[in-house]
Protein backbone atom coordinates (compact mmCIF):
# COMPACT_ATOMS: atom_id res chain seq x y z
CA UNK A 1 0.00 0.00 0.00
CA UNK A 2 1.45 3.25 -0.89
CA UNK A 3 2.58 5.32 1.89
CA UNK A 4 4.32 8.43 1.60
CA UNK A 5 4.58 11.12 -1.76
CA UNK A 6 7.08 13.16 -2.83
CA UNK A 7 6.65 17.38 -2.59
CA UNK A 8 9.00 19.99 -3.92
CA UNK A 9 9.81 20.97 -0.10
CA UNK A 10 10.97 20.56 2.40
CA UNK A 11 12.35 17.02 0.05
CA UNK A 12 13.39 19.61 -2.97
CA UNK A 13 15.95 18.53 -5.76
CA UNK A 14 18.46 21.02 -4.15
CA UNK A 15 18.33 18.85 -0.83
CA UNK A 16 20.02 16.33 -2.47
CA UNK A 17 23.66 16.79 -2.33
CA UNK A 18 22.96 20.42 -3.74
CA UNK A 19 23.36 18.89 -7.25
CA UNK A 20 21.51 19.96 -10.46
CA UNK A 21 18.39 17.56 -10.62
CA UNK A 22 17.56 16.81 -14.53
CA UNK A 23 13.93 15.03 -15.36
CA UNK A 24 13.18 13.21 -18.50
CA UNK A 25 12.80 16.34 -20.10
CA UNK A 26 16.31 16.68 -19.54
CA UNK A 27 15.63 20.63 -18.00
CA UNK A 28 16.57 21.52 -14.88
CA UNK A 29 13.73 20.47 -11.79
CA UNK A 30 14.02 23.53 -9.94
CA UNK A 31 13.02 23.88 -5.67
CA UNK A 32 9.74 26.07 -6.94
CA UNK A 33 8.52 23.97 -9.64
CA UNK A 34 5.91 21.24 -9.72
CA UNK A 35 7.51 18.15 -9.49
CA UNK A 36 7.25 14.22 -7.94
CA UNK A 37 9.78 12.25 -6.94
CA UNK A 38 9.57 8.80 -7.61
CA UNK A 39 9.34 6.34 -4.76
CA UNK A 40 11.23 3.62 -6.74
CA UNK A 41 13.99 4.96 -8.87
CA UNK A 42 14.01 8.88 -6.73
CA UNK A 43 14.16 10.27 -10.41
CA UNK A 44 12.26 13.27 -10.04
CA UNK A 45 9.94 14.54 -12.79
CA UNK A 46 7.86 17.89 -13.74
CA UNK A 47 4.34 17.05 -13.66
CA UNK A 48 3.49 17.79 -16.90
CA UNK A 49 6.15 15.35 -17.89
CA UNK A 50 4.37 12.55 -16.43
CA UNK A 51 0.88 13.41 -17.44
CA UNK A 52 -0.18 14.22 -13.60
CA UNK A 53 -2.36 16.91 -13.22
CA UNK A 54 -2.69 19.95 -11.43
CA UNK A 55 -5.65 18.81 -9.19
CA UNK A 56 -3.94 15.07 -8.82
CA UNK A 57 -0.22 16.90 -7.66
CA UNK A 58 -2.85 18.86 -5.12
CA UNK A 59 -4.47 16.17 -3.96
CA UNK A 60 -0.85 14.39 -3.30
CA UNK A 61 0.15 17.78 -1.13
CA UNK A 62 -2.55 18.08 1.09
CA UNK A 63 -2.03 14.45 1.34
CA UNK A 64 1.35 15.06 2.94
CA UNK A 65 0.02 18.04 4.95
CA UNK A 66 -2.35 15.77 6.64
CA UNK A 67 0.65 13.15 7.20
CA UNK A 68 -1.72 10.72 5.56
CA UNK A 69 1.17 9.74 3.56
CA UNK A 70 1.45 7.48 0.27
CA UNK A 71 3.99 6.93 -2.24
CA UNK A 72 3.57 7.69 -6.05
CA UNK A 73 5.56 5.71 -8.76
CA UNK A 74 6.51 7.39 -11.92
CA UNK A 75 5.48 5.80 -15.38
CA UNK A 76 8.23 3.67 -16.01
CA UNK A 77 7.65 2.23 -12.50
CA UNK A 78 4.13 2.15 -12.76
CA UNK A 79 1.59 1.64 -15.41
CA UNK A 80 0.58 4.96 -16.98
CA UNK A 81 -3.21 4.63 -16.54
CA UNK A 82 -2.24 5.02 -12.59
CA UNK A 83 0.15 7.92 -12.56
CA UNK A 84 -2.57 10.46 -12.47
CA UNK A 85 -4.50 9.03 -9.91
CA UNK A 86 -4.86 10.14 -6.67
CA UNK A 87 -4.20 7.60 -3.99
CA UNK A 88 -7.31 5.71 -2.26
CA UNK A 89 -6.31 7.72 0.93
CA UNK A 90 -6.00 11.21 0.04
CA UNK A 91 -9.49 10.34 -2.18
CA UNK A 92 -11.15 8.97 1.57
CA UNK A 93 -9.40 11.92 3.25
CA UNK A 94 -10.55 14.37 1.14
CA UNK A 95 -14.04 12.77 1.09
CA UNK A 96 -13.90 13.59 4.88
CA UNK A 97 -12.71 17.02 4.74
CA UNK A 98 -15.74 17.48 2.43
CA UNK A 99 -18.28 16.25 4.55
CA UNK A 100 -16.91 17.94 7.34
CA UNK A 101 -17.04 21.17 5.92
CA UNK A 102 -21.05 20.23 4.78
CA UNK A 103 -21.67 19.46 8.32
CA UNK A 104 -20.21 23.25 9.05
CA UNK A 105 -21.97 24.66 6.32
CA UNK A 106 -25.45 23.50 7.69
CA UNK A 107 -24.25 24.18 11.10
CA UNK A 108 -24.02 28.10 9.80
CA UNK A 109 -27.29 27.84 7.79
CA UNK A 110 -29.00 26.99 10.54
CA UNK A 111 -27.75 29.61 12.94
CA UNK A 112 -28.33 31.83 10.20
CA UNK A 113 -31.94 31.36 10.40
CA UNK A 114 -32.24 31.19 13.82
CA UNK A 115 -31.03 34.42 14.09
CA UNK A 116 -32.79 35.50 11.62
CA UNK A 117 -35.97 34.81 13.18
CA UNK A 118 -34.93 35.93 16.31
CA UNK A 119 -33.93 39.35 14.64
CA UNK A 120 -37.38 39.61 13.12
CA UNK A 121 -39.18 38.47 16.33
CA UNK A 122 -37.48 41.23 18.10
CA UNK A 123 -38.59 43.82 15.28
CA UNK A 124 -42.32 42.23 15.18
CA UNK A 125 -42.03 42.85 18.98
CA UNK A 126 -40.55 46.73 18.65
CA UNK A 127 -43.21 47.73 15.79
CA UNK A 128 -46.38 45.93 17.72
CA UNK A 129 -45.19 48.02 20.56
CA UNK A 130 -44.59 51.17 19.18
CA UNK A 131 -47.57 50.91 16.97
CA UNK A 132 -49.83 50.23 20.06
CA UNK A 133 -50.13 53.93 20.31
CA UNK A 134 -51.80 54.25 16.70
CA UNK A 135 -54.64 53.93 14.57
CA UNK A 136 -55.19 54.37 11.11
CA UNK A 137 -58.26 56.45 9.28
CA UNK A 138 -59.06 55.27 5.51
CA UNK A 139 -61.21 57.24 3.11
CA UNK A 140 -60.92 60.43 4.46
CA UNK A 141 -60.17 63.31 2.02
CA UNK A 142 -58.32 66.05 2.56
CA UNK A 143 -59.76 69.39 3.33
CA UNK A 144 -58.81 72.47 2.28
CA UNK A 145 -57.83 75.12 4.88
CA UNK A 146 -58.07 72.61 7.91
CA UNK A 147 -55.39 70.25 9.47
CA UNK A 148 -56.72 66.62 9.56
CA UNK A 149 -55.82 66.67 13.22
CA UNK A 150 -58.87 69.66 13.60
CA UNK A 151 -60.65 67.78 11.22
CA UNK A 152 -60.64 64.12 13.04
CA UNK A 153 -61.17 65.89 16.39
CA UNK A 154 -64.77 66.70 14.90
CA UNK A 155 -65.44 64.03 13.39
CA UNK A 156 -65.16 61.99 16.16
CA UNK A 157 -67.01 64.19 18.28
CA UNK A 158 -70.05 64.53 15.58
CA UNK A 159 -70.07 61.08 14.41
CA UNK A 160 -68.82 59.22 17.82
CA UNK A 161 -69.55 61.17 20.32
CA UNK A 162 -66.06 61.12 21.87
CA UNK A 163 -64.13 64.63 22.87
CA UNK A 164 -60.76 64.44 22.52
CA UNK A 165 -58.45 66.93 23.58
CA UNK A 166 -55.48 67.95 21.40
CA UNK A 167 -52.79 67.40 23.73
CA UNK A 168 -54.23 63.63 23.50
CA UNK A 169 -52.57 62.77 20.27
CA UNK A 170 -48.76 63.36 19.65
CA UNK A 171 -49.16 63.10 15.56
CA UNK A 172 -50.91 62.96 12.65
CA UNK A 173 -50.11 61.93 9.05
CA UNK A 174 -50.43 60.40 5.98
CA UNK A 175 -49.10 57.32 4.49
CA UNK A 176 -47.74 58.27 0.78
CA UNK A 177 -48.33 54.63 -0.55
CA UNK A 178 -48.11 53.57 -4.37
CA UNK A 179 -51.98 52.19 -3.72
CA UNK A 180 -53.21 55.53 -2.98
CA UNK A 181 -51.20 57.34 -4.74
CA UNK A 182 -52.44 55.66 -8.20
CA UNK A 183 -56.02 55.78 -7.37
CA UNK A 184 -58.51 57.27 -6.24
CA UNK A 185 -58.59 56.86 -2.04
CA UNK A 186 -57.01 59.47 -0.16
CA UNK A 187 -53.76 58.26 1.35
CA UNK A 188 -54.81 56.63 5.03
CA UNK A 189 -54.17 58.61 7.93
CA UNK A 190 -52.46 57.91 10.95
CA UNK A 191 -52.82 59.13 14.62
CA UNK A 192 -50.63 58.33 17.66
CA UNK A 193 -51.96 58.69 20.94
CA UNK A 194 -50.43 59.25 24.61
CA UNK A 195 -54.03 58.57 26.15
CA UNK A 196 -54.43 54.83 25.27
CA UNK A 197 -57.85 55.27 27.00
CA UNK A 198 -58.92 57.73 24.16
CA UNK A 199 -57.53 55.56 21.76
CA UNK A 200 -59.31 52.12 23.15
CA UNK A 201 -62.37 54.32 23.56
CA UNK A 202 -62.29 55.28 19.26
CA UNK A 203 -61.88 52.09 18.04
CA UNK A 204 -64.65 49.78 20.56
CA UNK A 205 -67.53 52.93 18.38
CA UNK A 206 -65.58 52.61 15.01
CA UNK A 207 -68.23 50.02 14.28
CA UNK A 208 -71.08 52.67 14.75
CA UNK A 209 -70.05 54.24 11.46
CA UNK A 210 -71.50 51.60 9.19
CA UNK A 211 -74.58 52.42 10.77
CA UNK A 212 -74.55 55.95 9.24
CA UNK A 213 -77.17 57.24 6.96
CA UNK A 214 -74.41 59.40 5.07
CA UNK A 215 -72.60 57.51 2.57
CA UNK A 216 -69.50 59.29 3.02
CA UNK A 217 -69.19 58.53 6.75
CA UNK A 218 -70.03 54.76 6.26
CA UNK A 219 -67.19 54.32 4.06
CA UNK A 220 -64.61 56.10 6.96
CA UNK A 221 -62.57 52.73 8.33
CA UNK A 222 -60.84 53.60 11.63
CA UNK A 223 -58.77 50.45 13.17
CA UNK A 224 -55.85 49.44 14.70
CA UNK A 225 -52.10 50.04 13.07
CA UNK A 226 -51.41 46.72 12.22
CA UNK A 227 -48.22 45.50 11.64
CA UNK A 228 -47.04 43.59 7.90
CA UNK A 229 -47.14 40.25 10.06
CA UNK A 230 -50.17 41.34 11.46
CA UNK A 231 -51.76 42.92 8.36
CA UNK A 232 -50.97 39.21 6.34
CA UNK A 233 -53.37 37.36 9.40
CA UNK A 234 -56.11 39.50 9.51
CA UNK A 235 -56.37 39.25 5.77
CA UNK A 236 -56.02 35.31 5.88
CA UNK A 237 -58.81 34.76 8.57
CA UNK A 238 -60.89 37.09 6.40
CA UNK A 239 -60.70 34.91 3.60
CA UNK A 240 -61.11 32.19 5.61
CA UNK A 241 -64.46 33.60 6.81
CA UNK A 242 -65.17 34.24 3.06
CA UNK A 243 -64.82 30.68 2.35
CA UNK A 244 -67.10 29.46 5.26
CA UNK A 245 -69.74 31.81 4.38
CA UNK A 246 -69.97 30.78 0.36
CA UNK A 247 -69.83 26.96 1.92
CA UNK A 248 -72.62 27.77 3.92
CA UNK A 249 -74.97 29.29 1.54
CA UNK A 250 -73.85 26.79 -0.89
CA UNK A 251 -74.96 24.26 1.62
CA UNK A 252 -77.97 25.81 2.04
CA UNK A 253 -79.09 26.44 -1.73
CA UNK A 254 -78.28 22.89 -2.26
CA UNK A 255 -80.48 22.09 0.91
CA UNK A 256 -83.24 24.04 -0.43
CA UNK A 257 -82.94 22.91 -4.27
CA UNK A 258 -83.05 19.00 -2.38
CA UNK A 259 -86.38 20.31 -0.55
CA UNK A 260 -88.10 21.95 -3.28
CA UNK A 261 -87.36 18.75 -5.42
CA UNK A 262 -88.85 16.36 -2.58
CA UNK A 263 -91.75 18.50 -2.47
CA UNK A 264 -92.24 18.36 -6.09
CA UNK A 265 -91.63 14.71 -6.05
CA UNK A 266 -94.25 14.22 -3.33
CA UNK A 267 -96.88 16.66 -5.30
CA UNK A 268 -96.80 14.20 -8.67
CA UNK A 269 -97.04 11.54 -6.47
CA UNK A 270 -100.18 12.39 -5.12
CA UNK A 271 -101.23 13.60 -8.23
CA UNK A 272 -100.52 10.02 -9.45
CA UNK A 273 -102.54 8.48 -6.71
CA UNK A 274 -105.54 10.66 -7.55
CA UNK A 275 -105.35 9.20 -10.91
CA UNK A 276 -104.90 6.31 -10.23
CA UNK A 277 -107.82 6.36 -7.78
CA UNK A 278 -110.53 7.98 -10.08
CA UNK A 279 -109.31 5.82 -12.81
CA UNK A 280 -110.83 3.01 -10.15
CA UNK A 281 -113.92 4.54 -8.94
CA UNK A 282 -115.11 4.76 -13.37
CA UNK A 283 -113.79 1.39 -13.90
CA UNK A 284 -115.97 0.40 -10.77
CA UNK A 285 -118.79 2.30 -12.22
CA UNK A 286 -118.85 0.50 -15.77
CA UNK A 287 -119.19 -2.89 -14.28
CA UNK A 288 -122.08 -2.33 -11.91
CA UNK A 289 -123.98 -0.13 -14.53
CA UNK A 290 -123.09 -3.24 -16.93
CA UNK A 291 -125.12 -5.87 -14.70
CA UNK A 292 -127.57 -3.28 -13.56
CA UNK A 293 -128.12 -2.85 -17.69
CA UNK A 294 -127.91 -7.22 -18.14
CA UNK A 295 -130.18 -7.76 -15.05
CA UNK A 296 -132.72 -5.64 -16.54
CA UNK A 297 -132.28 -7.29 -19.87
CA UNK A 298 -132.81 -10.58 -18.02
CA UNK A 299 -135.87 -9.31 -16.33
CA UNK A 300 -137.62 -7.90 -19.18
CA UNK A 301 -136.96 -11.47 -21.10
CA UNK A 302 -138.60 -13.26 -17.83
CA UNK A 303 -141.81 -11.22 -17.94
CA UNK A 304 -141.68 -11.50 -21.93
CA UNK A 305 -141.55 -15.27 -21.37
CA UNK A 306 -144.57 -15.29 -19.29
Amino acid sequence: MPSAPKRPKPNSPRSQDNQRVICSCQNTVNDDANALCCDRCNKWFHIGCVNVSIPAYKAYQTLADEKQYSNWFCPSCEPAARADLPPPQCLQMLAARIDKIEHQLIGISDLQQLITSRLNELVETTERDKRNKNIVVKNIFPVVGTPDKDFLIKFVGDRLGLQIPPEAIDGVWRFRTSSALNSNRPPIIGVSFNDLCIRSSILSKASALKKSSDVSVRSVFIGKHLTKLQSQSAYEKRQQRKIQQNNHQQQSANNQQHLQQQSENNHQQQLDNNQQQSGYSTSSSATVSSIVSKFSCFVRSTEIGS
